[in-house]
């Protein structure tokens, strides 16, 4: 019997996130009034630190924390990250980049939200959250409908209105054997 190619099943489940008025935009009142999402943002940036889009000179320390998780965020290299620098926030905390995240738009409709990190000394501060939100606003802001992560932290995406968008279905990968 001729040797079968093999999928791998990995327990990384796509999650979505979808925008319920894709016609509002962040600032929905237009009357200069922040929305629920904002006024979130705020909240969580009274958090020592400055949430900022990255920069060229911050690409050595968002490789540095997507190293620190090696078996969690796919490393991506330079130029991918130089590509996506517009799309690209970190978290800087008196010069150190101890947080980033990037928002890829694959078409006009679906973005991922991926290289979610922060450094292992600052977690549970809510700099992951707001990296997350950042990205989320901005998809909002470019009309983007559904947003979606692939995760090994099912509970924190959860926790911030991510959920499974098809239960019966697995992302597969093709293990290239």
């Amino acid at each position: 019997m001729a040797a079968q190619s093999k999928l791998a099943l990995r327990p990384l489940l796509p999650l979505k996130f979808t925008l319920q008025a894709p016609d509002s935009s962040p600032s929905s009142s237009g009357k200069g009034q922040p929305s629920a999402e904002e006024k979130d943002l705020q909240d969580t940036a009274k958090t020592p630190g400055s949430l900022r889009k990255a920069r060229a000179a911050d690409i050595p320390g968002i490789l540095r924390l997507v190293e620190q998780n090696p078996d969690t965020i796919l490393k991506r290299s330079t130029e991918e990250y130089q590509e996506l620098l517009d799309l690209t926030w970190v978290v800087d905390l008196h010069g150190e980049i101890i947080g980033c995240a990037t928002l890829e738009v694959y078409s006009p409709k679906i973005a991922e939200i991926r290289s979610v990190a922060v450094d292992a000394n600052y977690r549970q501060h809510g700099y992951g959250r707001l990296l997350v939100q950042a990205a989320v606003t901005e998809a909002r802001a470019r009309r983007i409908r559904e947003i979606l992560v692939v995760t090994s932290n099912r509970d924190f995406f959860e926790r911030l209105n991510f959920g499974p968008c098809l239960h019966e279905k697995y992302a597969l990968f093709w293990n290239g054997k």
